[in-house]
């Protein structure tokens, strides 16, 4: 004959126990009438209250009910509390003296927490710039640095054949007035469409380029001549690049032949 427990004033970490409710569930669990010490009553089986697995409501697990008041996280001291609709505010005083408010749960989350009024981040920046600025000052440690930023002829891609001031020029034109100028009378001349599959600029995602018929590098004196552009997007443009190259290979006759196509 089983004998009936009696678990009614016990207390189980900060669960008392009122009553045992009846009848028992579907799977003949036997649960109890419990009071939390915060308030709130909540039904728990008996297995779990014997063997240790509830001993609240949830409300310790609840970083909402959570006293934070007078504790530290990390160079925050926590003064006070406050609520803003559904949102709970610390008011916190940092170790460098500095007033803060911060979100509560962004102080008690286990992950990314906020632990200063922004003094940690700079302090830390400014340790690693000094040890950095350290390294770079030491002598073989220059020769690594000068060794590895290869500039100008040492670079593998630099062009050797293209003279210093087709260099600078072609550097620096994209953004100069008078390219800017001759772009829009080429596009304006052609429709605003590509001379080869007559699509508009943004149809299909192709954006529309201004094209050199004599290249740029071998006729500097036709850089700028509105006879010498015409309009392609970017993908028949790179098109015809990829099959008659950037040099001699691109003249009125080549650029005929890849139209007709």
């Amino acid at each position: 004959m089983k004998v009936r427990l009696k678990l009614e004033g016990r207390k189980f970490g900060n669960l008392i126990c009122q009553e045992r409710l009846w009848p028992p569930s579907k799977y003949k669990v036997f649960k109890w009438k419990c009071l939390c010490v915060c308030g709130r009553t909540i039904d728990v089986s008996t297995e779990r209250l014997l063997k240790g697995k509830k001993t609240d409501c949830g409300c310790l697990h609840n970083w909402r009910n959570f006293n934070v008041i007078g504790k530290k996280f990390g160079r925050l001291l926590v003064l006070g509390q406050y609520t803003i609709q559904k949102d709970v505010y610390c008011q916190c005083v940092c170790d460098c003296g500095i007033n803060c408010s911060v979100l509560k749960s962004n102080l008690t989350r286990s992950y990314n927490k906020i632990v200063s009024c922004g003094c940690y981040r700079i302090s830390l920046n400014s340790m690693v710039g000094a040890k950095l600025q350290e390294w770079r000052n030491k002598p073989e440690n220059k020769e690594k640095l000068s060794k590895a930023q290869l500039k100008g002829p040492t670079h593998p891609w630099y062009n050797h054949g293209l003279s210093d001031e087709n260099r600078q020029t072609r550097r620096y034109c994209w953004v100069s007035k008078e390219y800017r100028d001759w772009q829009k009378l080429v596009f304006s001349t052609d429709n605003y469409k590509c001379a080869r599959c007559n699509l508009p600029n943004g149809k299909n995602k192709r954006t529309l380029c201004a094209h050199h018929i004599l290249p740029w590098k071998w006729w500097p004196e036709l850089r700028y001549d509105i006879k010498n552009g015409i309009t392609l997007c970017n993908k028949c443009h790179n098109e015809y690049h990829s099959l008659y190259g950037k040099d001699d290979n691109c003249n009125h006759h080549t650029l005929m032949e890849f139209l007709g196509d």
